[in-house]
């Protein structure tokens, strides 16, 4: 297989890996327009998924917070299975960064929790769901004390086509812990988590 141009005129250069390599040294979170470009623009004739399949297979090498992604769904393919995992992860992300910042308002929680369907199991306590679920995010999330120091690790992800699955640690520096979140991606394409199930610390 050869890497061509855009117009197919002349040949970029005949090894396909050359565009796997550049692919590896972007971040797909804050370089997806970089991603869209390499994987457009330097294509290897008839395998456009499998350099999209590469991001995907690169991700956890430049991500220190991410152990593995696994994409078990049959809807997405190519850039489109890219964005769909990204999704899923971003709003994993948005949810601990809230975890750390607090002074969350309600309409901010909602748009991270699912208000009506959410469960949540917090270290040593009890299944909640519903209404009691989302009052104990809002003590969490909407806190007005400081800023914590907290960072979501080891993040092992299985994604298929409406929900995703991340076994994770929450680093608090002075203690850790694991943790499970579920999201659903909702109509509007959103994601929002729908569980949490949160061991004690260690």
């Amino acid at each position: 297989m050869e890497v061509t141009r855009p117009d197919n005129s002349s040949p970029l250069c005949q090894d396909p890996s050359v565009v796997l390599q550049c692919l590896k040294w972007l971040y797909p979170c804050d370089d997806f327009p970089a991603l869209a470009a390499v994987c457009s623009q330097l294509r290897v004739q008839c395998a456009q998924d499998m350099l999209w399949n590469a991001v995907l297979e690169y991700w956890p090498s430049m991500d220190k917070a991410v152990s593995r992604i696994e994409y078990i769904g049959s809807r997405h393919s190519g850039a489109a299975r890219v964005r769909h995992v990204r999704g899923a992860m971003a709003a994993n992300e948005r949810l601990y960064h809230a975890f750390a910042e607090g002074r969350a308002k309600a309409e901010a929680v909602r748009d991270l929790v699912d208000e009506k369907a959410g469960t949540v199991i917090h270290p040593g306590g009890q299944c909640l769901s519903g209404a009691l679920q989302f009052q104990t995010w809002m003590r969490i999330l909407g806190r007005p004390e400081q800023p914590v120091c907290l960072e979501c690790r080891r993040q092992v992800w299985r994604i298929d086509d409406a929900m995703a699955f991340v076994v994770c640690a929450e680093d608090f520096s002075s203690n850790v812990m694991e943790a499970t979140n579920v999201f659903m991606q909702m109509p509007c394409g959103s994601w929002r988590m729908i569980h949490h199930h949160g061991s004690p610390s260690h």
